[in-house]
């Protein structure tokens, strides 16, 4: 099959009045676009209405009401996450009020809608309109796969939009050698990296596009002016950092966020491990069993690439490279998270969307096509409506009842009380609308916890060397200031506690003097400071 041309009347197929065509092949773009936004608007409604935070953006939300009230990330709210991404959190409360989650919510599909937007005008200028429109197409039947946890505004989705705009402007046509394209393509990788560290993993694919021979030979570039585009996405990069740099050691909170978005990491289970891909098998299914779409159309639309991608060899190759290093970005935790796979969702899109455009299309496709044709529609049709029901079910059917400890601390706590949670549950905070007696809102610091490994919970591992330098020092400095009111014990409900508050001297000194368990519930122990 040929490269698609559309039509001078801007209808999305050639004959669109030939009687064999589907019904689908009738639509025009806008016909199509107007579709897309009704799919997604539809598939987003659980989240846009759930009446909480959605996973990891509770943690977000601690932090961004500390900044409210005055406050600095990692200094006064200890998470690992890149500034940025606290920012925006910060902004949307500003304007909103906190907490507001529809807002946040809507948030994340605007966030969604620019992001599908941007893959749109990549697979225009590298394809035809109807290949911009199927990429993002694919962004966005895919994104919620599974879990409504995939549209929950964090850092996954947020770097995908900086990602996304980084590569439209690497590969706009017409780059003029002394152009500033790749300084500013770096500069966007470096925001998204500001939103979630793996992000960076991109600076190789727009590298490999400026230093591709194809990209220099399309150009009349010589060698030296392809290796000054590559100096300038790195230079990009390193601007916007260093610029970050230099707010945050205004803030004096440099060597802080240093530590805790760069050096507080590891894979306690790397690629030598089978943890690593018992994890990856565990979760790789789920994708491909959902996703799978994505992967056929990448297969098909690189099967015959020499045909396919004739003239735009270094775009096929940098999108390649571009999948590639996502997956080590999506594997760099050695956690395999579902969300962590939204990260594969461009590169995939862009990649399976000439093959599909090319396949709808045509008006008589051999038997072999048409029936992969029908697998492909069939299948994604199917995967969108079993997520859209898991969402449904999460997002609006499931009991929101507040679990028993916040049923009673809503009830006596004052709004200038302070808690401590000793566990990893920051929704407390949220949900009694108090604000953490220290930093540590979740104690993953002082306890040294491994996120998402088989020791996270395991009470016969000891993680006491990886507890943050000076933890203990840092609570007792913040006590000092403003002691709790309660202390909500979420760990010693457990059935086996993973880390007893009774092995910790300063802890158990401090309740032992100044405290007593008021209350016991299914999900917490609560102690009350002693008048």
């Amino acid at each position: 099959m040929g490269l698609y041309h559309p039509p001078a009347n801007g209808s999305a197929f050639p004959s669109p009045g030939n009687a064999r065509a589907t019904m689908l092949q009738r639509l025009s773009i806008k016909q199509l676009v107007l579709a897309i936004l009704v799919l997604i608007a539809v598939t987003r409604l659980p989240a846009v209405a759930h009446p909480r935070a959605l996973s990891d953006e509770a943690y977000y939300a601690v932090v961004a009401n500390e900044m409210l009230h005055g406050g600095l990330p990692y200094r006064d709210a200890v998470d690992r996450k890149p500034p940025l991404l606290y920012g925006i959190f910060w902004a949307v409360f500003r304007v909103a009020g906190y907490p507001n989650w529809p807002v946040v919510h809507l948030a994340a599909l605007g966030w969604t809608l620019a992001t599908m937007a941007l893959l749109f005008l990549l697979g225009r200028q590298l394809f035809t309109p109807l290949t911009g429109v199927i990429a993002a197409l694919l962004y966005g039947a895919f994104q919620s796969y599974l879990t409504i946890t995939n549209l929950a505004f964090n850092g996954e989705m947020m770097m995908n939009l900086p990602v996304v705009a980084a590569m439209a402007v690497a590969l706009r046509p017409g780059r003029r050698p002394l152009g500033l394209d790749p300084l500013v393509a770096g500069g966007l990788v470096a925001i998204a990296f500001l939103l979630k560290q793996p992000a960076g993993v991109v600076l190789m694919p727009l590298t490999v596009y400026c230093l591709h021979p194809a990209y220099r030979g399309s150009r009349s570039y010589g060698m030296g002016t392809a290796w000054w585009h590559a100096s300038l996405v790195s230079a990009g990069f390193a601007l916007v950092l260093a610029a970050t740099a230099i707010v945050l050691s205004h803030l004096g909170i440099l060597r802080e966020a240093w530590y805790w978005t760069v050096q507080n990491h590891d894979m306690p289970h790397g690629p030598f491990d089978l943890v690593f891909w018992e994890r990856a098998a565990r979760s790789g299914w789920r994708f491909g069993l959902f996703c799978g779409p994505l992967l056929i159309g990448s297969w098909l639309s690189l099967r015959h690439s020499r045909e396919r991608w004739r003239g735009r060899e270094a775009e096929r190759d940098a999108l390649i490279v571009f999948l590639l290093a996502s997956l080590v970005g999506t594997a760099a935790s050695g956690r395999w998270f579902t969300h962590y796979y939204l990260q594969l969702l461009p590169p995939l899109a862009l990649l399976a969307a000439p093959a599909l455009a090319e396949s709808w299309q045509t008006p008589n496709p051999a038997p072999t096509a048409r029936r992969l044709r029908r697998l492909i529609l069939g299948w994604t049709a199917l995967s969108v409506f079993v997520s859209f029901v898991i969402e449904l079910y999460s997002g609006l059917l499931e009991p929101r009842t507040a679990s028993p400890a916040t049923a009673w601390l809503r009830s006596r706590v004052d709004s200038g009380d302070r808690i401590f949670v000793w566990g990893q549950d920051p929704h407390y905070y949220l949900d009694t609308g108090t604000r953490p007696a220290s930093r540590y809102f979740a104690s993953f610091p002082l306890t040294g916890y491994i996120f998402g490994a088989p020791e996270s919970w395991d009470p016969r591992f000891d993680t006491s060397n990886r507890i943050a330098p000076h933890a203990w020092e840092n609570l007792a400095e913040d006590f000092s200031r403003h002691l709790p009111s309660y202390i909500v014990d979420t760990d010693g409900a457990r059935r086996v506690p993973r880390y007893p508050m009774a092995d910790y001297p300063f802890l158990a000194q401090l309740i032992s003097s100044q405290y007593r368990l008021e209350h016991r519930t299914a999900d917490a122990l609560i102690y009350a400071r002693r008048e």
